[in-house]
């Protein structure tokens, strides 16, 4: 076996030089394998850092479109949304019932002109008309009053006229109407005196019920 000599002189042997060859390999490639986690790891951090800098690259928060869909299962009552009129079933004059087509009846008994002083928000002192109406409950089920509407309109434009609601002369209806039963109520709206000779009152009892319209 051949011995190499080192630079001291001493003998090498060819068996732990190879071996420290291997030591070097292995020391080297450690070496690179920490490196190239550091690189990794730098990488990363700046990447993460890049993202919530920029506003455009985190996830966009739900539109006001998106947040208010409906839910599930839910659904709407017709014509609470969707501007829907209702429809008129019966137009009829002064002292003859309009019937909503189910057996519920409104009849306006009497129209009486007066003045009136207005007091609450947005009423106005000056000529007006009261208006007693009679709801007639020829179904076979109980029906809730508290959801009657009545307006009032006037001239060709179909001006809406201003309720009194402080008048003492008002009588809302409210309650539940059994079948057979009738119940009266009162109703006072500002108008001038020009358009007391042309004017159409709207009534409805409920939310999904038409309308039962009234002319002098």
């Amino acid at each position: 076996m051949t011995h190499q000599l080192g630079d001291n002189g001493n003998q090498i042997d060819p068996e732990e030089k190879e071996s420290a060859k291997r030591r070097l390999f292995w020391l080297i490639a450690a070496i690179a394998l920490v490196v190239l986690a550091i690189i990794i790891a730098v990488s990363a951090a700046l990447s993460g850092r890049t993202d919530a800098e920029d506003p455009s690259l985190s996830p966009s928060a739900p539109t006001s479109s998106e947040s208010a869909s409906p839910t599930p299962g839910a659904s709407e009552e017709p014509g609470e949304s969707d501007g829907a009129v209702p429809d008129v079933v019966a137009e009829v004059p002064v002292g003859t019932a309009g019937d909503f087509g189910d057996g519920v009846s409104a009849t306006v008994s009497a129209v009486t002109p007066l003045e009136v002083e207005g007091r609450g928000p947005g009423e106005k002192s000056g000529p007006a008309l009261r208006f007693d109406i009679v709801m007639s409950n020829g179904s076979a089920a109980a029906i809730p009053l508290d959801g009657v509407t009545v307006n009032l309109y006037y001239g060709a434009d179909s001006t809406p006229a201003s309720p009194v609601l402080s008048n003492p002369e008002i009588v809302e209806f409210g309650g539940t109407l059994e079948p057979g039963a009738t119940a009266p109520g009162s109703y006072v709206f500002s108008l001038p005196a020009e358009g007391q000779a042309d004017y159409h009152l709207e009534i409805s009892y409920s939310a999904g019920s038409p309308l039962v319209m009234v002319r002098p």
